[in-house]
């Protein structure tokens, strides 16, 4: 009595709507499509008349509606937690991008800095931006003589 109840049960939920046709069939579907069927050609009464005389029906239907409800958890959960992954990933990447952006201005401002501090001792020593040597008047005078 159980089995056929749950039966004509599933049989009115699942209606044109829910199982329209296709020209892809799998067994299931098939199988799904026959138990609609079979329920279509029951009146309501004859539904009723399992419920009202299964003492265990109404916990039958209880039970399908924790299933269902459990099954609603099961998907919104998976829903979110791959919306939360994704999310996280989002954000790391967003992280890395901006730590790696901070890392080349570092690098960048240093090598500005080594250069300018580079040139400031050069000039400092006495060398021109353009050549390397220190100018003194002993290579001024030298310069002079060998013309």
């Amino acid at each position: 009595a159980d089995g056929e109840f749950v039966a004509h049960l599933m049989g009115r939920l699942l209606d044109s709507e829910l199982l329209p046709p296709t020209p892809v069939r799998s067994k299931e579907y098939a199988a799904l499509c026959d138990v609609a069927y079979m329920a279509s050609g029951d009146s309501f009464e004859a539904f009723f008349s399992m419920f009202t005389f299964n003492k265990r029906a109404r916990g039958l239907l209880n039970k399908m509606r924790e299933n269902l409800a459990k099954v609603e958890r099961e998907i919104e959960s998976k829903r979110s937690y791959i919306a939360a992954v994704s999310d996280l990933k989002s954000k790391e990447r967003q992280k890395l991008i901006a730590e790696t952006k901070l890392l080349l201005r570092e690098i960048v401002n240093n090598d500005s800095e080594s250069q300018s501090d580079a040139q400031v001792e050069s000039l400092a020593e006495g060398e021109t931006p353009t050549n390397s040597e220190p100018k003194s008047e002993a290579n001024t005078q030298n310069s002079k003589g060998k013309k």
